[in-house]
């Protein structure tokens, strides 16, 4: 039997917060050895900040909440952590997305939406390639609709958008197919 990762003392409370952040409070000690070695200094999964993780668990915790997910299907903390979760787009810190955003201007028909969904935590690419070739329009009652380009493009969007574009647009918009 191999011996557990070592947790260093600097990284104990950031390890304390994660876990009381995590929405699935099963396999703790599974848990805590994954997050060890992503946070170790060296490692070739090493070198993930703690605090990074932290801020990653509880928007995962905020988007189970959201979705009223039943514990069942909410992810272990280990398989979530393994499968660097904290990595997908919605996890991210929304001034790192917004620093990686390209510095060309965007004058396309939906420029001035662009801050509204960088600020929602989008990055620049996802915005490139998923929101900037749709038509974004107001309703008459406040609403908003997007109208995507193909039925695949609207699929998109509702299923791995859904967050960024509830938070974007103050509730989930009206998506059409052009």
């Amino acid at each position: 039997m191999k011996a557990p990762a070592y947790l260093p003392m600097r990284h104990a409370a950031a390890w304390v917060a994660f876990w009381s952040e995590y929405p699935r409070k099963e396999g703790k000690a599974a848990a805590r050895e994954v997050f060890a070695i992503l946070t170790a200094d060296t490692g070739p999964a090493g070198g993930v900040d703690p605090e990074f993780l932290v801020r990653a668990a509880g928007r995962y915790a905020d988007q189970c909440r959201e979705r009223r997910l039943d514990v069942v299907y909410v992810a272990h903390a280990k398989t979530w952590l393994r499968q660097r979760r904290f990595e997908d787009e919605a996890f991210q810190d929304p001034l790192v997305a917004a620093a990686g955003r390209s510095a060309a201007t965007d004058d396309g028909p939906n420029a001035h939406w662009w801050p509204v969904f960088r600020d929602a935590g989008m990055t620049r690419s996802a915005w490139d390639h998923w929101i900037a070739p749709c038509r974004i329009d107001g309703t008459a009652d406040g609403g908003v609709t997007i109208v995507a380009p193909s039925p695949f493009h609207a699929n998109w969007l509702v299923t791995r958008l859904d967050l960024v574009l509830h938070r974007a647009c103050g509730g989930m918009p009206d998506i059409e197919v052009m």
